[in-house]
């Protein structure tokens, strides 16, 4: 999400996100080669334990981030790679080379 959405107190990982993004996007343009582009959703990993509890951060991110936990909508890292392989091997044709295919319904995302 952050690659497309400002995020307040997150400018570094927007820009990261927004570069990976690009990157993809003119990867599947100038080679022969199918790129897939895929954005896992919201990961229960340690950078999402550090936006829940860090005081710095918008407070707006926080409260969105500890949603996710309240809402057990924070998805495991192994089930977003298991659906990765599946939509890859299940349905190859389902996405343009350097489409970003999503893990989530973005409409979700609240803050």
């Amino acid at each position: 999400m952050c690659a497309i959405k400002p995020t307040p107190t997150m400018a570094l990982y927007c820009a990261t996100s927004a570069g990976r993004e690009m990157y993809h996007s003119v990867l599947a343009m100038t080679t022969a080669a199918r790129i897939l582009n895929y954005a896992p959703g919201s990961c229960d990993t340690s950078m999402q334990a550090m936006l829940r509890e860090h005081d710095a951060l918008d407070p707006a991110v926080q409260t969105y981030c500890q949603s996710l936990v309240s809402e057990a909508t924070l998805v495991r890292c192994e089930d977003t790679a298991a659906e990765l392989v599946r939509r890859v091997l299940e349905e190859p044709d389902s996405y343009q080379s350097g489409e970003r295919v999503e893990y989530v319904n973005m409409s979700t995302y609240k803050y």
